[in-house]
C-alpha cells in the first residue's frame, strides 16, 4: 500500500508490490534478495522471481528497465547497450544470499535467538550466548574484483 499511496518505494517495497498483485493474478511469485553486483555499484538489493512451467524460476526486477529516453523511427525507442543492460541484461550482476532462508531453513551452527529480521538475510546473523548482535552493531566489507 505505501508504493501505491506515495508513488515511489525502496526496491523491497516494489518487489512486495509485485509479488502481490501477480499472486493475486494466479501467478506464482516469490522473494529474492542478495547483492546487486553490476559493473561499478556493490549494493544491498532486493527483487522478485515469478514461475514459468517448464523455464523455472526467472528473476524480475522492478528497480531497473527502460524508462524511457531518445526514440528513434523503428519501434519508438533508441537501441542502445544500455537499455538492454538495464532491460534484461542483469541476471548474472544478481548474487543471491536468501534462497531457502525466507522459509527457515536451519542455519549452521544453528540459531538460539530468534532471526534479527524476518523476511531478508543479506546481511546474515551474528549471535554470541547473551543473544542477538543486531546489525548496526556489526560491520561486514565486501569487495568485488571485476578482473
Amino acid at each position: 500500500m505505501y508504493v501505491l499511496k506515495n508513488s515511489h518505494g525502496d526496491c523491497g517495497e516494489f518487489s512486495l508490490l509485485f509479488i502481490t498483485m501477480a499472486r493475486y493474478a494466479g501467478v506464482p511469485a516469490k522473494w529474492q534478495s542478495g547483492w546487486m553486483l553490476h559493473p561499478g555499484n556493490v549494493n544491498l538489493h532486493d527483487w522478485a522471481e515469478v514461475y514459468y512451467e517448464g523455464v523455472g524460476w526467472v528473476p524480475v526486477d522492478q528497480s531497473f528497465g527502460y524508462s524511457g529516453g531518445d526514440r528513434d523511427s523503428s519501434d519508438g525507442i533508441e537501441e542502445t547497450p544500455l537499455k538492454y543492460f538495464f532491460s534484461r541484461g542483469l541476471d548474472a550482476f544478481r548474487y543471491i544470499v536468501n534462497d531457502d532462508y525466507g522459509d527457515f531453513a536451519p542455519l549452521y551452527p544453528a540459531k538460539i535467538y530468534p532471526h534479527n529480521d524476518e523476511v531478508d538475510f543479506q546481511m546474515g546473523e551474528v549471535e554470541w550466548r547473551c543473544g542477538n548482535v543486531l546489525n548496526g552493531d556489526w560491520r561486514c566489507w565486501m569487495t568485488v574484483d571485476y578482473n
